[in-house]
């Protein structure tokens, strides 16, 4: 047998197999916490993690059971009210075309990063998890006057084969018929005394939940604009991949630690004179009053009680003594390296003035050291970069990336030039804090897991994703992307998601397909017959004319490192942007760090736990929180 010393020195020599460099990486490291709201990521990542959070928590809160679908979604409905706000989400760049911003339409970077959005956005994205939860094509957002609602297609029970009813989770509003049996739907408050059934009614009258979260918001319920099913769509699910000498520090609130006089640092509109996203009527900030409310919440002044925004910060150090910095390159030679940089939190600045996307915005990515080359950007899979710069210690390149979710930043000089010149990659980012895992009093369990899985994607932008279709075009009815794993690692599981104009209303008989190869010449069925179909009654007075194509699938088997994925349609529809994703298997050879900082009676605390390599649902740690704890920042980095 080959001592453990010895082995571990023969693997940091040869590397890993098929060129993956493993030494330090955590894959995918999630964690919970048991506070009664915001458990963190661990408890809704996945669509199934998800859906049981949402059926424990509404059972918590109600005594209700989730066994039937409207409970189903009232949990989910609930949910969403405490965990993602109204405001206005500022659009991402070039998503359509060169120079043509579009709002995130995609579930979990939405709700990871942004944590709020305007109704139009909210309900849009809304559409993807009712997708999971009850089926396909039973939700839809509705366009009433002066608000985007939303309606699902409940079943059993007393809504025997079916009805459309309201579930409108950006203005916290669900009404049940007189006797509390079943929910209405906005045609039925359309020809009902709104007034009621919504401003007058309390909750003791409507199952325990208070319609409108300010009074008057159900006034757009008068009329019936427009439908739109399936106007969102979700891509692979949240994940990042820590590599060697990189830290991931996360703040559930605005000012990087600080409180409102710190660093704000944000992708986001300003509102109320406040900088960045914030909302004075919720009750994500106040959660435990949301069931049986008594008074709709209040218009809050204080900036510590508005829901508000958090951030993300990756710090990375590549070590290029040991070569460790190879498990984060994309490419490199004799000339230069690139770094890849990816994660489901969108990449925020400082702004120069109000607008974030005004030129000389500052602190989304930041370069320290002593490097002598110049440096460059992509934000497209390195197929085009920006003009090279000299590295300076201290050099901003915000402009270049923000509004982004993965760059590629390449060191114009051989790798060895770069040893003992203190690089330093900063990338601040914003990230919502509902879904970071918070501590509570008399006590905080915490669960740890770490999966040892990374993504690649590319999209949603139009022209990114068309510098890497091999075959077609958007602009024809059929198209062919070829995805990569970044360094010849196993793809497990796939992802995509198209737009497509599909007029209005969209034909019953137009169907969409996509399959897989490896090679080009063998396809495999990944998703074939997805339609426009939603159940009947489906008499719309206008329909949005274009519909996401989407979906998810395990392709382990096929042990594949780079796939071609090809989409078409049966009625020559082209299409508008599309976003695909490889789930990859990603080395989980170091042990995870995880330390909390928060504060506690007016005194600042931190405690740390170290975890094994490769960590599943570990439960080891509970941290000896007190009253009223406040989470500051969760910390968490790879150790060796």
């Amino acid at each position: 047998m080959i001592p453990k010393t010895l082995a571990l020195l023969i693997f940091v020599l040869l590397g890993a197999p098929c060129g993956v460099w493993a030494a330090g990486s955590v894959g995918d490291p999630q964690l919970m916490s048991d506070h009664p709201y915001w458990q963190g990521e661990l408890s809704c990542s996945t669509f199934d993690r998800l859906f049981k959070s949402q059926a424990e928590l509404y059972t918590r809160v109600t005594g209700r059971k989730t066994d039937q679908e409207e409970d189903k979604a009232l949990a989910s409905w609930y949910w969403r009210n405490t965990h993602y706000f109204h405001c206005t989400s500022l659009p991402l760049p070039d998503v359509l075309k060169k120079g043509g911003p579009e709002f995130e339409r995609e579930y979990w970077n939405s709700l990871f990063s942004f944590g709020h959005g305007m109704c139009q956005e909210n309900h849009a994205q809304y559409t993807a998890e009712m997708e999971y939860l009850l089926g396909h094509a039973r939700a839809r957002s509705m366009m009433v006057q002066g608000h985007t609602s939303f309606e699902a297609f409940i079943t059993g029970g007393a809504y025997s084969t079916g009805k459309w009813v309201l579930l409108d989770s950006d203005i916290t509003t669900v009404c049940f018929d007189k006797e509390q049996k079943m929910l209405m739907n906005i045609e039925e408050l359309a020809a009902s005394d709104r007034a009621a059934y919504l401003t007058n009614r309390p909750a003791k009258d409507n199952r325990g939940w208070l319609p409108e979260l300010y009074p008057g918001d159900g006034e757009g319920y008068r009329k019936t604009l427009a439908y739109a099913p399936l106007s969102g769509y979700a891509g692979a699910p949240p994940m990042v991949h820590l590599r060697p000498g990189e830290t991931l520090r996360r703040f559930p609130r605005p000012g990087l630690g600080q409180g409102e006089q710190g660093t704000l640092v944000f992708w986001g509109i300003c509102v109320d004179g406040l900088d960045g996203p914030n909302r004075h009527i919720t009750y994500l900030t106040d959660p435990d009053r949301s069931f049986n409310a008594t008074a709709r919440p209040q218009l809050e002044r204080d900036p510590n009680r508005r829901a508000r925004f958090g951030n993300a910060v990756f710090t990375y150090k590549p070590s290029f003594q040991d070569g460790s910095y190879k498990a984060a390159v994309a490419a490199e030679d004799d000339q230069s390296v690139t770094f890849q940089h990816q994660s489901p939190f969108v990449i925020g600045v400082k702004p120069s003035t109000k607008n974030c996307t005004d030129p000389g915005a500052t602190l989304g990515l930041v370069l320290q050291g002593r490097a002598a080359c110049q440096v460059r950007v992509s934000t497209d899979g390195m197929k085009t970069f920006s003009e090279p710069v000299d590295f300076k210690d201290g050099l901003d390149l915000s402009d270049l990336v923000k509004g982004h979710y993965r760059y590629w930043l390449q060191f114009m000089t051989a790798p060895k030039n770069l040893a003992d010149q203190g690089i330093v990659i900063t990338t601040r980012c914003m990230a919502s804090g509902y879904v970071m895992p918070h501590l509570k009093s008399d006590g905080t369990q915490i669960t740890f897991n770490s999966s040892g899985l990374a993504v690649e994607t590319v999209g949603p932008q139009a022209e990114a994703l068309s510098r890497h279709i091999v075959e077609g075009s958007l602009g024809g009815p059929s198209f062919t992307v070829k995805l990569k794993t970044p360094r010849g690692e196993k793809i497990q599981t796939v992802c995509w998601a198209t737009r497509s104009p599909t007029g209005c209303p969209p034909k019953p008989e137009l169907a969409f397909k996509a399959e897989y190869s490896k090679d080009g010449k063998n396809w495999s069925l990944l998703k074939d017959d997805w339609r426009i179909n939603p159940p009947e009654p489906y008499n719309p007075p206008d329909t949005w004319s274009q519909t996401f194509f989407f979906g998810t699938k395990d392709i382990s088997g096929d042990q594949l490192n780079e796939v071609l994925i090809r989409i078409s349609n049966n009625m020559g529809k082209y299409y508008q942007m599309g976003q695909f994703s490889a789930v990859y298997a990603a080395p989980n050879t170091a042990r995870t760090k995880v330390t909390y900082c928060w504060t506690e009676d007016g005194q600042e605390k931190t405690e740390s736990h170290v975890y094994p390599a490769g960590a599943q649902m570990d439960r080891s740690w509970k941290i000896a929180t007190g009253k009223e704890p406040a989470l500051k920042w969760i910390e968490t980095e790879p150790v060796e």
